[in-house]
């Protein structure tokens, strides 16, 4: 299954200069919990804001840059090669926004924390069309709520 987390404010925002906006202990938490010995998928701006390889996950970075090399990481220059080289295990996609888009046709789940005010944010998740999920469920939680949503059947 291919799965995107993100976190974003009442808005829509999801980052300011390349980072998050907010500091939130509990949405980490929830975040690493989510994504702990999973297979997560990035952009070269979203690992470049981490600086480092996530612990206790197999880290893919997404890249058009053919000649890309990181340590400690799997770079890949496609979609569809991430899809035949993983497609017995989930796929936690956690941004950014053009790698978010790249997935989005494909999604089968979103889980989206959505935190309880409005940030300055200079990058929002704008395209998303939520009438291809259907919401499972949601958590509550004091400064967040998390939506986990389910692609509706025969949707693209």
């Amino acid at each position: 299954m291919i799965k995107l987390v993100w976190a974003e404010d009442l808005h829509g925002g999801i980052g300011l200069g390349n980072k998050l906006p907010w500091k939130i202990k509990e949405e980490m938490e929830h975040f690493v919990k989510t994504t702990i010995n999973q297979v997560v998928v990035m952009g070269s701006n979203t690992y470049a804001s981490i600086g480092k390889p996530l612990p206790n996950r197999e880290n893919i970075v997404l890249s058009f840059n053919e000649n890309k090399k990181i340590d400690g990481v799997k770079v890949y220059n496609s979609v569809d090669q991430i899809l035949r080289d993983y497609q017995d295990k989930d796929v936690y996609v956690i941004g950014g926004k053009k790698t978010f888009e790249a997935f989005w046709d494909i999604a089968d789940e979103l889980i989206v924390s959505v935190i309880q005010e409005i940030y300055d944010c200079d990058l929002f998740m704008d395209r998303i069309n939520l009438n291809r999920f259907v919401l499972v469920k949601e958590e509550n939680h004091d400064l967040f709520v998390v939506k986990y949503y389910l692609r509706k059947y025969g949707t693209k």
